[in-house]
């Protein structure tokens, strides 16, 4: 396998809802999203100390959550939160990734798996929620609807969530 010779990530999304583990016809969202500012900003950051004697390390976050809105807003690096969070749980905006994956050797890409179950987020009116934005948090984000500021963000067509399915987000970040 040949490297090409630079260092930008391609990043990719991918949700698609479940039923009963069968795919419900319409729900594929996918295709390449935008690295926030905050996003490259943590990429610069992680592998570099602040204080090369002691080694200190600017950054010790790690990529842990995965947030869902119903608002929306154009897919581009400035981007600093969702425009509308919709919370996964009462009172919780933010779900913990349930795993991430290396598919490629060398390790040149990362695919975060986060997996909203049928009990998430269909906690409106009706039991049905609909979703538009997605972004990709650190574990320094808190809980809150607000100033939690993505590493990556993708909008899309709206997909109504009910008690019916669950969904599962997959977040790729491909180096090439």
């Amino acid at each position: 396998m040949r490297l090409r010779d630079e260092f930008r990530p391609e990043i990719n999304f991918r949700m698609v809802a479940r039923e009963r583990g069968k795919i419900v016809p319409g729900s594929i969202r996918e295709g390449h999203n935008v690295a926030t500012v905050t996003g490259r900003e943590y990429y610069a950051q992680i592998g570099t100390y602040s204080d090369y004697v002691a080694k200190t390390p600017v950054r010790t976050d790690r990529i842990f959550y995965m947030g869902v809105g119903d608002g929306a807003q154009p897919e581009v690096a400035s981007v600093d939160q969702l425009a509308s969070a919709v919370e996964w749980d009462i009172g919780k905006y933010l779900k913990p990734i349930s795993s991430a994956e290396f598919p490629n050797d060398p390790a040149t890409s990362v695919v975060y798996l986060c997996e909203f179950l049928e009990t998430d987020i269909s906690i409106g009116a009706g039991g049905t929620q609909e979703i538009r934005e997605a972004g990709l948090f650190t574990e320094i984000s808190d809980d809150a609807a607000t100033d939690n500021a993505p590493l990556a963000y993708k909008n899309f067509e709206p997909l109504v969530k009910t008690t019916q399915f669950r969904l599962e987000v997959r977040w790729e970040i491909r180096f090439r």
